[in-house]
């Protein structure tokens, strides 16, 4: 009973929501399987309606009739930026390559992303807990909000904190550009590990494992708060030890970062995105 209670509950409300002295058209969704496609269609026309930009993070991008619209906005001369995780790159049913191959700007996350966000024009957002671009076979339900606000009498908007968020995931992260590099290159980069993490002395220990040297120029070390990116010309000979400390790290190339003895991550990543090597504790 509870269950076809749940089914049949789909709130599509359209309300006048007060905040920080703006009116806020609202429609939320509580969505299931059964009613996927209903919130689909609210997405595809939302995007559909974006005229300058569409800033699009999620977790999993398995959606084609989504990933079609933002194909489409592309072609309609908006500004598109998608934020994916590295892990989309090979998820099955995946829409990376479209998006790829139709020249969408393209990050990667080496970390999961915990919501999924689109912002339209810098004044609509999609929201919710509903994975909305991982398409309508999900059998788990979740909640999806489009927020649709005017600019206030002192020129900003309630979604202005969504594209500020966005911004620094976006300036933070790589792209994936590392189409050039060979097979042979892409082999040498999985041998070098993160060796050992000394929070004591907030140092990291890096080993090449090949019998080749190993170009690291423009990779990542971040524990999703900060980062360092080494210098371009960063070379591992085979079989060395790279040994590096957040205390000495260079700022010009570095948002510093604290590993946490107690709990934290860290992560090494490549330049175009794909995750070399993980410790977490």
């Amino acid at each position: 009973m509870m269950n076809r209670a749940a089914v049949a509950l789909v709130l599509v409300l359209s309300l006048g929501v007060p905040l920080v002295g703006q009116v806020c058209a609202t429609q939320s969704y509580l969505v299931s399987r059964e009613t996927a496609v209903t919130a689909q269609t609210a997405i595809v026309q939302t995007i559909d309606g974006a005229s300058r930009s569409l800033d699009v993070a999620v977790s999993s991008l398995v959606d084609s009739v989504i990933a079609d619209a933002i194909v489409r906005a592309l072609g309609r001369g908006v500004a598109v930026r998608v934020i994916l995780p590295a892990a989309a790159r090979s998820e099955g049913g995946g829409q990376y390559s479209k998006l790829l191959d139709a020249g969408a700007p393209l990050k990667l996350s080496p970390t999961p992303l915990a919501g999924r966000t689109a912002v339209i024009d810098g004044a609509t957002v999609i929201t919710g807990s509903y994975e909305w671009a991982g398409g309508t076979a999900q059998t788990s339900y979740g909640t999806l909000t489009v927020i649709r606000c005017a600019l206030s009498a002192s020129g900003s908007r309630e979604s202005d904190p969504f594209v500020a968020d966005f911004n620094r995931l976006w300036n933070r992260l790589a792209g994936p550009a590392a189409a050039s590099s060979s097979s042979a290159t892409a082999s040498v980069s999985m041998s070098v590990l993160i060796q050992e993490v000394d929070c004591d002395n907030q140092c990291i220990l890096l080993f090449n494992s090949s019998v080749e040297a190993a170009g690291i120029g423009g990779w990542v070390l971040t524990d999703s708060e900060g980062q360092y990116v080494f210098p371009a010309d960063s070379v591992l000979s085979p079989g060395e030890m790279y040994r590096l400390c957040v205390g000495t790290l260079n700022p010009a190339d570095v948002f510093l970062f604290f590993l946490d003895p107690d709990h934290d991550e860290l992560y090494l990543v490549a330049p175009d995105g794909t995750l070399v090597d993980q410790e977490i504790w």
